[in-house]
């Protein structure tokens, strides 16, 4: 097996849709990576959960594309499900911080 495979369609041509989708891959460990480097050291900064939703949706898209219309009928609707996460996760960072101490009714807040 050549590694080109992994990015080649079945008439041995380069695929956007595979390159993207080894992009993604290479996109979300990376990014996986960093976080646990910087949970690890207790830093301040974080990955806010819009961006592994990002990179779910952007993988959901590839995969299907690089699938072909039959299988597209069946991750399709996964698409759909992954944009309504990446809207939950936008409209989380958006609202005031809904800890636990504030449900509690915390007077230091």
């Amino acid at each position: 097996m050549r590694l080109e495979q992994l990015i080649e369609d079945e008439k041995k041509k380069l695929s956007a849709s595979r390159v993207g989708l080894w992009i993604t891959v290479t996109l979300t460990i990376v990014t996986i990576a960093i976080d646990v480097y910087l949970t690890l050291h207790a830093a301040k900064a974080f990955i806010p959960n819009t961006v592994y939703a990002l990179e779910g949706t952007m993988f959901t898209a590839f995969a299907t594309w690089a699938a072909g219309p039959r299988i597209a009928q069946y991750l399709g609707p996964q698409v759909g499900q992954v944009a309504t996460g990446i809207a939950a996760a936008a409209r989380d960072a958006l609202l005031p911080n809904n800890r636990k101490d504030d449900e509690r009714g915390d007077p230091t807040q």
